[in-house]
């Protein structure tokens, strides 16, 4: 449902450990809080401006031989690495429209996403009332949004990089082979996004989306 009012706040932890089989040993914490207030709101039509806020932040640490490393680097025998399906990914996670030519999020030699342990991601969203057009009502509002956050490969890179706005010597990442270049491409800094996106109210009573970003 779509909220005008009040906060939600979800937490989620985990150990994954070979007492139970797993082949890695790590922990999650994940934490997630939204707010939202309405502003000038039409008592005639109960409509208002809302204001959305959200705070993700995530992170997982490596237990016994299981170890962090570098998207360059690759574990030895007796190391295992956190597996991939467990890892934090902001493609299509979390609704982030966060985007930068160079990607984001840790990646591979190959520019494949092989996530990371730590995630950060904050969204603010200004909702103004829907507006009536023909054919569909007054189902259809436009929100102004900024969204920062990124995922890191180690969790004490988290707090370092909230104030870079750009990525670090960004060239690097666009050059040819050799891969030994390619791996000091570094993805430590919060990406942002400003735009406005178009809401749509279903049927069942959730909005879908599209925006676009500046």
């Amino acid at each position: 449902m779509e909220s005008t009012r009040g906060s939600y706040t979800t937490v989620e932890g985990g150990v994954a450990a070979s007492w139970f089989g797993s082949e890695a040993d790590f922990s999650r914490l994940l934490v997630k809080n939204s707010t939202y207030r309405t502003f000038f709101r039409n008592h005639s039509t109960g409509q208002g401006f809302v204001f959305a806020r959200s705070t993700t932040v995530g992170v997982e640490n490596p237990l016994g031989s299981t170890v962090l490393l570098d998207p360059a680097q690759t574990p030895t025998a007796a190391e295992t690495l956190i597996p991939l399906p467990s890892a934090f990914i902001t493609e299509g996670q979390l609704q982030s429209r966060i985007r930068v030519k160079s990607g984001r999020a840790p990646r591979s030699l190959h520019g494949v996403s092989v996530g990371g342990s730590a995630l950060f991601l904050n969204n603010l969203e200004m909702r103004f009332p829907n507006v009536r057009v023909p054919y569909l009502n007054d189902n259809i509002g436009f929100t102004l949004f900024e969204d920062m956050g990124n995922v890191f490969a180690r969790p004490q890179e988290m707090l370092p990089s909230m104030g870079r706005f750009h990525q670090p010597n960004r060239q690097i990442c666009f050059q040819a082979p050799p891969f030994g270049q390619l791996s000091q491409c570094s993805y430590n800094y919060a990406s942002h996004a400003v735009g406005i996106g178009v809401r749509y109210q279903t049927p069942i009573g959730r909005c879908g989306s599209i925006s676009d970003t500046i």
